[in-house]
């Protein structure tokens, strides 16, 4: 038990600040520049809180306890990408069914999968 309460933490504390970094340095002015018309100016983050909890809790259940079991690094990579691919595609193709793509100052979601993050891009 003391294994699965330190393996949740170190994934928590490790994916935190990878996402930090990543939101908040890396891709902090592309999304501002692709995103800023939906982009809330106060996060939610109580919502975003559970999501990490929720997350790291899938990522252990699915990648890390599987690998742990057998004692291969490489079934933690290979299911963490099939996670993390599964993620995407649901992310992406609830946008694709649900936001507009009328060419009437409109916008469509496009092309996520080639770079790994979602594209919106406004009509002309």
């Amino acid at each position: 038990m003391l294994k699965l309460i330190t393996s949740y933490f170190i994934a928590l504390l490790s994916f935190f600040a990878l996402d930090m970094v990543w939101l908040g340095v890396i891709s902090k002015n592309y999304y501002k520049q692709k995103l800023g018309f939906i982009l809330s100016d106060n996060p939610n983050w109580v919502a975003a809180i559970i999501f990490y909890l929720i997350f790291i809790g899938g990522i252990l259940f699915f990648a890390v306890n599987p690998s742990l079991k057998e004692s291969r690094w490489q079934t933690a990579i290979l299911n963490g990408a099939l996670l993390g691919a599964l993620c995407y595609a649901t992310y992406d193709l609830t946008n694709m069914a649900t936001i507009v793509h009328e060419k009437e100052n409109r916008y469509y979601f496009n092309d996520s999968y080639s770079r790994g993050s979602p594209l919106f891009h406004r009509y002309q």
